[in-house]
């Protein structure tokens, strides 16, 4: 009689409360994971561009150290041939309509190419800096932003190869080194550097090389 009892209680059904809670935490857990799982694939990039970035600098020091001079090849914000010759130079590989020319005389790979990188000039669409396949770019397919100090006075200036400065870097915020990069970011806008999370703008996501 008692194991009968027993079966009848292990067989009894949920009753509708039961059921509305059981849901109710699963929503709850739901609304906890999702954010979570939605934001992973853009924290990992965001890891990618830094390491891109730090390995960008690394080889510009590198090459200076080296040959005594920055690889400066004008403005390479505005001018993406210049962008293009900076990292045939860097990585000694062809990029797209470059030449591996005698700047870079003793031949050194400063700098790793991704498996992107190459001489093809298929256009990347969605981009804002009309990015082409073979280009050496971020996660989201654009061009680096990168600055640097060619007149060698200690600090990224109007008066440098780029002919001026993003918006994050001001009289009252300057930028004290010889090279400065940043990612347009998930957003794929330029933003100037800035980022809301240090309280920069609303909506601002680039991704920097100083922080």
């Amino acid at each position: 009689m008692k194991r009968n009892k027993i079966f009848r209680f292990l067989r009894a059904p949920f009753t509708l409360v039961e059921i509305l809670v059981v849901v109710a935490i699963i929503a709850i857990l739901m609304g906890i994971l999702i954010p979570v799982v939605l934001k992973y694939p853009t924290t990992a990039k965001i890891t990618k561009t830094k390491s891109q970035m730090n390995s960008i600098n690394v080889a510009i020091k590198q090459y200076e150290a080296i040959y005594g001079y920055l690889p400066s090849f004008g403005n390479m914000v505005s001018n993406a041939s210049n962008y293009r010759q900076f990292f045939a130079y860097l990585t000694c590989v062809q990029g797209p309509n470059t030449t591996v020319g005698d700047v870079n005389g003793k031949k050194n790979r400063f700098l790793e190419v991704p498996s992107n990188y190459g001489n093809y000039t298929t256009d990347v669409s969605g981009t804002m800096t009309n990015a082409q396949k073979g280009d050496f770019q971020d996660p989201w397919g654009n061009l680096f932003r990168i600055y640097l100090d060619t007149n060698y006075d200690g600090a990224i200036t109007s008066a440098d190869a780029a002919g001026a400065v993003p918006a994050c870097v001001t009289p009252s915020a300057p930028y004290s080194n010889t090279v400065l990069i940043y990612s347009l970011g998930p957003n794929k806008i330029d933003d100037g550097g800035r980022n809301s999370m240090f309280g920069e703008g609303k909506g601002y996501d680039d991704v920097c090389s100083w922080r």
